[in-house]
């Protein structure tokens, strides 16, 4: 009984799926458009991978000889991390003159500048309100 109930239900709601016909189109189906377009790139993609396989470091070392590792990328591996270790350096001594300056700045600090002292009052007539708690309520 419950086998029998249940081949009905899926054979109905089979019959009730609607089927799309495009009985009138005249151009190719978006789907070959998709599958055309999915093709074109797995060939790019095998394209780049192919690219970047060849200027990885494991080509380099797989193909050419251990010359053009020692000759090229170390000493550009180098260059760049003196070159870094130079611009480190520089930047170090230049903020601890900065440092140096602001303690031997004679300009006193101002601790009870956030305070609101005023002079004057505010010439809406309130003196501890300001403009805009006033808009605001």
């Amino acid at each position: 009984m419950f086998l029998t109930a249940f081949i009905r239900r899926t054979i109905s709601i089979q019959r009730s799926v609607p089927i799309k016909h495009s009985f009138y189109s005249t151009g190719t189906s978006s789907r070959d458009a998709f599958i055309l377009e999915q093709q074109a790139e797995k060939e790019h993609a095998g394209k780049t991978a192919n690219l970047w396989r060849k200027i990885s470091i494991l080509y380099v070392l797989a193909d050419l000889s251990l010359f053009i590792v020692f000759s090229i990328c170390i000493p550009a591996l180098l260059l760049s991390g003196a070159n870094a270790l130079q611009l480190y350096l520089k930047h170090h001594d230049h903020l601890s003159h900065v440092l140096e300056e602001r303690e031997n700045d004679p300009t006193p600090e101002y601790p009870y500048l956030d305070q609101n002292i005023r002079n004057k009052k505010f010439f809406w007539g309130k003196q501890d309100i300001c403009m805009f708690s006033v808009i605001l309520t």
